[in-house]
């Protein structure tokens, strides 16, 4: 079974009133995670899929170099692409009226989600992003997720025109995610001209779905759904993460929870070889042609030592 480790890499200012007075601190805190007790950013999570020779998908946010200067983004690029791992593009539209040179005429209020510009002013938005990637030293562009997951159909078909055929912007547990399809998508399928391979889902209480997020989810909960996956014969399972995926929610220190939930994962993977294959989307043939029809399930165990274990961890922080 395919498993794709997904990193959305983004950053952000506290806000839109002092962004660059802010943006030093922020780059330094949403890139490199720094906190007074270490570094637990980009170059933490890179070392650690390294250290157990996994690979993974870095979905990098590009305009917000088209404010602050293209050389941070160039800097994030050869982070992860001398790590050997995959850059790949995610756009945060929020971004958009920020640009020091128009990225679209007439804008000049914030529209923060992709589904919310009509299908040119996407494909003008996807084709800045792509070839800002492209002139700062990414090697390939080959897939894209919406920030936030939201997208819709316009999205894919701007996908398409700019020849990017690999989508992973669907999450059913989004609302603002407008992807429309008579069955909605949960494994790969093909929407719009596109190969779309959604973020993985499963059940953590009876009635209720959640998204496969370090963050959200215990180790226990995404190691058992990875064998629940295997077992159900799914042919491939999406996993999502944040460059600052391993400090806690004010950026000021690391989350030891997380961290270990991290390290844990991966050392699963490591073992698991022979069961588990971590990818990347380029030179992915994405021809996944079967089609599971019973959802992934955690046990009500594992949601309640989630439950616990955020617990602590709010009480901690």
């Amino acid at each position: 079974m395919d498993v794709y480790i997904t990193n959305d890499v983004e950053v952000w200012c506290n806000g839109w009133h002092d962004i660059d007075g802010e943006f030093p601190s922020a780059f330094r805190k949403y890139i490199y995670g720094e906190t007074d007790k270490g570094h637990y950013g980009l170059p933490f999570q890179l070392e650690v899929l390294n250290k157990y020779k996994l690979k993974s998908v870095f979905f990098v946010e590009p305009l917000f170099a088209a404010h602050f200067g293209e050389a941070y983004l160039k800097e994030v690029i050869a982070l992860i692409q001398n790590a050997g791992q995959e850059v790949q593009l995610h756009l945060h539209p929020e971004w958009t009226d920020e640009a020091l040179e128009p990225l679209l005429p007439n804008v000049t209020e914030k529209r923060q989600n992709l589904y919310m510009y009509s299908l040119n002013e996407q494909r003008t938005l996807i084709a800045k992003g792509k070839q800002m990637l492209l002139d700062n030293g990414c090697k390939q562009v080959s897939a894209f997720r919406a920030g936030s997951f939201a997208a819709n159909n316009d999205t894919l078909l701007a996908l398409r025109d700019n020849h990017i055929l690999i989508d992973s912007s669907y999450n059913e547990t989004y609302r603002d995610c407008h992807i429309c399809q008579e069955r909605p998508p949960v494994h790969f399928s093909n929407i719009e001209g596109l190969a779309e391979l959604p973020m993985t889902t499963y059940q953590d209480y009876p009635g209720h779905t959640r998204h496969l997020q370090l963050t959200a989810c215990s180790f226990g909960e995404i190691k058992r759904v990875l064998l629940d996956a295997e077992r159900k014969g799914w042919q491939a399972v999406v996993l999502l993460m944040h460059s600052f995926e391993c400090l806690t929610s004010d950026k000021l220190l690391p989350d030891t929870l997380v961290i270990d939930r991290f390290e844990k994962l991966c050392q699963f993977l490591a073992n698991n070889r022979e069961r588990f294959t971590t990818k990347g989307f380029n030179a992915t043939r994405m021809d996944y042609h079967i089609q599971p029809k019973e959802p992934l399930v955690s046990n009500l165990f594992e949601f309640s030592m989630r439950i616990a274990q955020q617990a602590y961890r709010r009480l901690k922080y």
